[in-house]
């Protein structure tokens, strides 16, 4: 089963991302891949230590271990505040 189709890991992070502003699970992206995309949805000051906050976060909610695999920036973004989203992995 893929990431995008664990309801109990889809649902957790929904969850968690009610908590910061301007981020959002992009279900659609993440729908043919093995990852969950995370976006940014409005301009907001970023972090990269949210990337791991979440992760963790959602370690906690479901039992299981994860880690964030990459930001997703555009031209000579600095990755640590202007990425506009992450993606989050499964350790199998």
């Amino acid at each position: 089963m893929k990431l995008s189709e664990d309801r109990e890991v889809v649902d957790a992070l929904r969850r968690i991302l009610e908590d910061y502003d301007g981020l959002k699970y992009d279900e659609v992206w993440s729908e043919n891949l093995d990852i969950l995309r995370i976006t940014v949805t409005e301009n907001v000051d970023r972090d990269s230590s949210h990337a791991r906050q979440i992760t963790k976060r959602l370690e906690r909610a479901t039992g299981r271990v994860f880690y964030p695999s990459g930001f997703i920036t555009t031209g000579n973004a600095d990755p640590d505040k202007d990425w506009d989203g992450f993606t989050i992995r499964m350790k199998r």
